[in-house]
Protein backbone atom coordinates (compact mmCIF):
# COMPACT_ATOMS: atom_id res chain seq x y z
CA UNK A 1 0.00 0.00 0.00
CA UNK A 2 1.16 3.35 -0.53
CA UNK A 3 0.84 6.33 1.42
CA UNK A 4 2.67 9.18 2.65
CA UNK A 5 3.73 9.91 6.10
CA UNK A 6 5.23 13.32 7.42
CA UNK A 7 8.58 12.81 9.21
CA UNK A 8 10.73 15.29 11.01
CA UNK A 9 13.26 16.34 8.55
CA UNK A 10 16.36 15.15 11.38
CA UNK A 11 14.33 11.64 11.81
CA UNK A 12 14.42 11.19 8.03
CA UNK A 13 17.74 11.93 7.83
CA UNK A 14 18.64 9.33 10.54
CA UNK A 15 16.23 6.27 9.11
CA UNK A 16 18.19 7.42 5.60
CA UNK A 17 21.65 7.17 6.93
CA UNK A 18 20.75 3.70 8.87
CA UNK A 19 19.38 2.18 5.89
CA UNK A 20 22.45 3.09 4.26
CA UNK A 21 24.54 1.77 6.87
CA UNK A 22 22.90 -1.74 6.83
CA UNK A 23 22.46 -1.41 2.94
CA UNK A 24 18.84 -1.55 3.37
CA UNK A 25 16.11 0.91 1.88
CA UNK A 26 14.64 3.81 3.69
CA UNK A 27 11.19 1.70 2.85
CA UNK A 28 12.57 -1.44 5.35
CA UNK A 29 13.69 0.94 8.03
CA UNK A 30 10.23 2.48 8.31
CA UNK A 31 8.98 -0.76 8.28
CA UNK A 32 11.22 -2.22 10.66
CA UNK A 33 10.02 0.44 13.37
CA UNK A 34 6.21 0.12 12.67
CA UNK A 35 6.45 -3.54 13.09
CA UNK A 36 8.51 -3.01 16.61
CA UNK A 37 6.13 -0.49 17.67
CA UNK A 38 3.63 -3.04 17.03
CA UNK A 39 5.23 -6.17 18.67
CA UNK A 40 5.89 -3.51 21.89
CA UNK A 41 1.77 -2.09 22.35
CA UNK A 42 1.06 -6.28 22.01
CA UNK A 43 3.59 -6.72 25.22
CA UNK A 44 2.65 -4.10 27.36
CA UNK A 45 0.00 -4.79 29.71
CA UNK A 46 -0.91 -3.52 32.69
CA UNK A 47 1.07 -4.05 35.96
CA UNK A 48 -0.72 -6.51 38.46
CA UNK A 49 1.10 -7.30 41.75
CA UNK A 50 1.15 -10.55 43.42
CA UNK A 51 -0.54 -10.77 46.56
CA UNK A 52 1.83 -11.46 49.04
CA UNK A 53 -0.06 -11.42 52.28
CA UNK A 54 0.43 -13.55 54.77
CA UNK A 55 -2.26 -14.91 57.50
CA UNK A 56 -2.86 -13.10 60.83
CA UNK A 57 -4.58 -10.51 62.16
CA UNK A 58 -3.39 -7.33 61.28
CA UNK A 59 -0.79 -4.91 63.36
CA UNK A 60 -0.48 -6.03 67.25
CA UNK A 61 -2.49 -4.60 69.66
CA UNK A 62 -0.29 -2.04 70.86
CA UNK A 63 -0.08 -0.02 67.24
CA UNK A 64 -3.47 -0.70 65.76
CA UNK A 65 -4.70 3.05 66.22
CA UNK A 66 -1.19 4.47 66.15
CA UNK A 67 -0.29 6.81 63.42
CA UNK A 68 2.63 5.96 61.02
CA UNK A 69 5.56 7.91 62.43
CA UNK A 70 4.69 6.14 65.86
CA UNK A 71 4.77 2.64 64.58
CA UNK A 72 8.26 3.57 62.23
CA UNK A 73 9.83 4.92 65.21
CA UNK A 74 8.94 1.63 67.45
CA UNK A 75 10.49 -0.50 64.43
CA UNK A 76 13.84 1.84 64.65
CA UNK A 77 13.86 2.86 68.10
CA UNK A 78 17.16 0.49 69.06
CA UNK A 79 18.63 1.50 65.59
CA UNK A 80 19.98 4.67 66.20
CA UNK A 81 17.50 6.41 64.77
Amino acid sequence: MKTTIDLSDALALEAKALAAKRGTTFRAVVEQGIRCALKEAERTESFKLTDKSVSGNGLQAEFRDKPWAFIRHSAYEERGS
